[in-house]
């Protein structure tokens, strides 16, 4: 196996909304892969929902990559 250089250029958007209802969306692209996440506070700095989706765009999957990924999951998250 040979190594070679790689280069793709990465573009990251990240927004969070933080009046009444805080909860923040993230927009990441690198190597023809999207990532998208998102996020919802439900309790004051303890309870998160989190939405996260990644799937190759452009291109077709490689054989080690899943063509898609989406999770659902609550966050904890103490802080003091």
């Amino acid at each position: 196996m040979n190594k070679q250089d790689f280069y793709s250029p990465l573009v990251r958007i990240n927004y969070t909304h933080e009046l009444q209802i805080v909860f923040g969306v993230n927009l990441q692209y690198y190597n023809s892969v999207i990532f998208a996440y998102g996020w919802l506070e439900f309790v004051k700095n303890f309870l998160y929902l989190d939405i996260k989706y990644y799937s190759p765009i452009i291109r077709a999957p490689k054989p080690w990559e899943q063509p898609y990924f989406f999770m659902v999951s609550p966050r904890i998250q103490v802080i003091y």
